[in-house]
Parts: structure tokens; C-alpha cells; sequence
């Protein structure tokens, strides 16, 4: 296994059910849930066929799977991140080429996150990453026009932030692409959540992050009841 795939059968909460809905009889469903009816993706994890693996988008096999899809990063094309990126629920590719992006989350309280920032404790190496990473960020979150909080990005909903992060910077050169927010709705594995709760937990996010209640402009949220 590289270092930017992870792989293996998940057995409860937003892993296990991105894994079922992938692979499983509703994957229909979950597409029309997030483009409508009609509508097709092709996924290419986390796929029953190769161990479920998830990935990060610099990974190589990734890339090439991509490529022949028509879809190419360039060389130092993801130089706005370090080398370990994040690592995607699912991803996808549609018929025109859109790339889709997938956080699942099974329960509001896993989307609070937060980015080391002790930089007493860190090695050189670690704080030019951060350095790196919060430039990003706040290039993203200047970018939405955000009237919000950037210090929630790194310190409530880091990984929210890094994921609006690579949206716009995927966006910015040239990439078609969607960021979906995937949240199990009454999850039957781990801990039940409601649609309302899920409506209200990204309208406070949002409101905090970039100062509006809506999501921005090319990310889905979609509210899964399994």
C-alpha cells in the first residue's frame, strides 16, 4: 500500500456507507442525489475491486486513471499543498469530464477538526507545511469573497477548509469540479443523525466560515437517508 492510498472494508459510519452506496444497488440514487436524474458518475473509489481504497489526488495510479478519462494535472500542478494531501471519500468522473470530490461524514461532531498549530513542537520541515497550507486557505478563503471567520478554517472545521481549499484551487486551474459534502442521514451503524440536524450544523459552518448560510458556489451537500 503507497502513502497516499489507504484501503479495507469499513465497518460502521460514513466509510462503511460511502463504501455500500459505491458499490452497492443505490449508487443510482446517490448519483441522482447529487446531479439530478438522469445523471451518471463513474467511480473510481472506493471500489469493492480494489480493496475499497481511498486516495489522495497526487497519487500516481490515481492520476493515470484520470488521465485516460481526460482528466490531467500537470507537473506541479498541486504545489499550493504539501506532498501528504487529503485523502477522499470517493471520487468520481462524469460524462463531461467533471471531477467529483466526496466528504461523508455519518455525524455532525466528526466535521470538527483542527490544524496543529503548536509550531514550538513542530520540526522545520512541519512549519513550512503549515506555512504553506494557511496560505492556501486563506488565498481560498479570500477567493469565495468570505465575510466570515478565517480562523474557524484552521482552528473548528479544518477540513472543511482544506477541502473548499482544493476546490478552488482545482477550480482556479482549469479543472471541472464538484465538492460534495455526503452526510448519512439516520445511520443505523454508529450515530443516528436527521436531516435537520445536518441542515442546521453546515448553515452554522458556513456562517461562521465565509459569513453566508448557503453553501458556495460548486459544492453539494447531500443529505443521505439510509
Amino acid at each position: 500500500m503507497s502513502s497516499n492510498t489507504s484501503i479495507g472494508r469499513g465497518k460502521k459510519g460514513s466509510k462503511f456507507w460511502m463504501q455500500e452506496l459505491i458499490n452497492g444497488r443505490d449508487v443510482t440514487q446517490l448519483n441522482e442525489a447529487i446531479l439530478g436524474k438522469g445523471c451518471k458518475i463513474g467511480w473510481i473509489s472506493p471500489l469493492a475491486s480494489e480493496n475499497y481504497a481511498e486516495y489522495m489526488l497526487n497519487s500516481e495510479s490515481l492520476q493515470e486513471t484520470l488521465k485516460g478519462k481526460g482528466v490531467a494535472f500537470g507537473k506541479g500542478f498541486f504545489s499550493f499543498w504539501p506532498a501528504r494531501q487529503p485523502q477522499w471519500d470517493a471520487i468520481g468522473i462524469t460524462e463531461d469530464k467533471t471531477l467529483i470530490l466526496v466528504e461523508a461524514k455519518a455525524h455532525t461532531s466528526e466535521t470538527i477538526t483542527h490544524k496543529q498549530t503548536d509550531e514550538a513542537k513542530m520540526s522545520d520541515g512541519s512549519k513550512k507545511n503549515l506555512k504553506l497550507i494557511t496560505e492556501s486557505m486563506r488565498e481560498s478563503f479570500e477567493s469565495l469573497n468570505s465575510k466570515g471567520d478565517f480562523d474557524v478554517w484552521l482552528n473548528e472545521y479544518y477540513q472543511l477548509g482544506n477541502r473548499l481549499t482544493f476546490l478552488t484551487k482545482l477550480k482556479e486551474k482549469g479543472i471541472k469540479v464538484k465538492l460534495v459534502l455526503l452526510n448519512i442521514v439516520g445511520d443505523p451503524t454508529h450515530i443516528s443523525t436527521t436531516e435537520k440536524e445536518w441542515q442546521n450544523h453546515y448553515a452554522q459552518a458556513f456562517g461562521k466560515m465565509i459569513g453566508r448560510l448557503d453553501a458556495p458556489q460548486d459544492v453539494i451537500i447531500v443529505n443521505f437517508k439510509v
